[in-house]
């Protein structure tokens, strides 16, 4: 955790992955471990980077087309409460409350 290997990542705007636009609100955590090497004298070969991801997706309306897209990292447990309170308060939170998501993905593995 001290050198970055395990953080949150909010983000959210409006996407085309070439299915048409849909506007992405998701909460990411991801995970650097380091991957061993066998016969070295430098145990550690590389870093290998997880994902835990959880994206859902709503119609593109006006006031979400007009948001800028953002997102924020929550690098250390001791700025996770400043992270939910970032979250709570986000315009794309805001504008979001109440509505149903039009499909969800939740996604685990390598990057």
């Amino acid at each position: 955790m001290e050198c970055d290997g395990d953080m949150l990542l909010f983000q959210w705007g409006v996407f085309d992955w070439r299915q048409g636009s849909s506007f992405e609100y998701d909460i990411t955590r991801q995970c650097i471990f380091s991957e061993p090497r066998e016969n070295k004298k430098d145990f550690w070969e590389e870093d290998v980077i997880w994902q835990l991801s959880l994206t859902l997706s709503y119609s593109v309306v006006n006031a979400l087309q007009m948001l800028s897209p953002g997102d924020r990292w929550c690098d250390r447990p001791s700025t996770l409460d400043d992270f939910v309170v970032f979250i709570e308060e986000c315009e794309a939170t805001q504008l979001l409350e109440g509505k149903r998501a039009e499909s969800a993905r939740l996604e685990f593995g390598p990057v």
